[in-house]
């Protein structure tokens, strides 16, 4: 399933780079490696902690090689969890940035007002640089309450970021 599914998301963002005009399939694009960074961390993370039976490991993996690759590859779950975590910030930043394309590019809105982009995508940066796991322990260190304030707002931006696209 882990070959098939990042071999699928590699083909296709080929075939967008071949076939489609770059500008038109930029954010494409970027929702599939962001797709890809959070299904990769998740496949990596659950093959790394075990738990699992022989014919789930065999159904993410397809060879026992890879497995045992992924298994005893030294990636931290510092790591690991930024890595889930950008991807899945990115994704709904990414599908955001696509519908405000498809939608406000036609009436031109973007081209005149450009500073739309940065404003959309400061919560963003903000967001993964405090989630960069030495960043994120040395400001929210023994500090439970800021914590779940900085979960709540992560959750909060990326509902208004899902909710967006959905609405326009």
């Amino acid at each position: 399933m882990f070959i098939i599914t990042i071999t699928i998301i590699i083909l296709t963002i080929i075939a967008l780079v071949a076939f489609s005009p770059f500008r038109k399939s930029r954010f494409l694009i970027g929702i599939y490696v962001s797709f890809a960074l959070m299904f990769t961390g998740d496949i990596i993370y659950i093959i790394k902690t075990g738990g699992y039976s022989f014919e789930i490991g065999e159904f993410l993996t397809v060879f026992d090689g890879l497995t045992q690759y992924i298994t005893g590859y030294p990636i931290t779950s510092n790591a690991l969890c930024y890595m889930i975590e950008m991807g899945r910030i990115s994704f709904a930043f990414m599908v955001l940035m696509n519908a405000m394309h498809l939608v406000w590019a036609p009436k031109k809105l973007l081209r005149s007002k450009p500073w739309y982009y940065i404003v959309f995508s400061l919560p963003i940066a903000v967001l993964l640089v405090l989630s960069y796991p030495s960043i994120y322990y040395r400001v929210f260190s023994h500090q439970f309450l800021w914590q779940n304030v900085f979960s709540i707002i992560t959750y909060g931006v990326l509902i208004a970021y899902s909710v967006a696209p959905i609405v326009l």
